[in-house]
């Protein structure tokens, strides 16, 4: 299928704010994709690095035979067809609200800002509760104690 030659009012090359806007989105047909992903190798690898520093002289707790193991294999295969899966039929049945075509709903496209704010967050301070679990953002919610 090929994509229709259709150009948004404002959509040109040269236009600063569609330029500026486009930055933060991944895009219609995941034009920014890359970018999304690049940040989130670089929050998984801080997350490594974190956890790697963080008492390093303690035991492997996940050891290779472990991660080799029959049960260990097959609980992570299942994991990666549920999510497959269930990517599959998101990309499937949801509402396009992504696209400038779609205009139903009074939605449009998450941010990539609030998407790896949200994934970050998520990894490091999944209750959001208070401030000795959440220290970079209770000092900036709370001032320093």
């Amino acid at each position: 299928m090929t994509p229709s030659k259709i150009v948004f009012k404002g959509s040109g090359h040269g236009d600063k704010a569609h330029q500026l806007v486009s930055s933060y989105f991944i895009g219609p047909h995941a034009e920014n994709l890359h970018d999304l992903k690049q940040n989130i190798d670089s929050i998984l690898n801080q997350l490594r690095d974190a956890r790697l520093n963080y008492h390093p002289d303690d035991p492997v707790f996940i050891t290779e035979s472990v991660r080799n193991s029959p049960t260990f294999r097959a609980a992570k295969e299942r994991v990666e067809k549920a999510v497959t899966t269930a990517a599959n039929l998101l990309g499937k049945h949801s509402l396009p609200f992504w696209s400038a075509r779609y205009q139903a709903h009074m939605c449009m496209d998450l941010s990539m800002p609030a998407l790896l704010g949200y994934f970050m967050t998520m990894i490091y301070n999944r209750y959001n509760l208070r401030r000795q679990v959440t220290p970079p953002k209770s000092i900036s919610v709370f001032g320093p104690e």
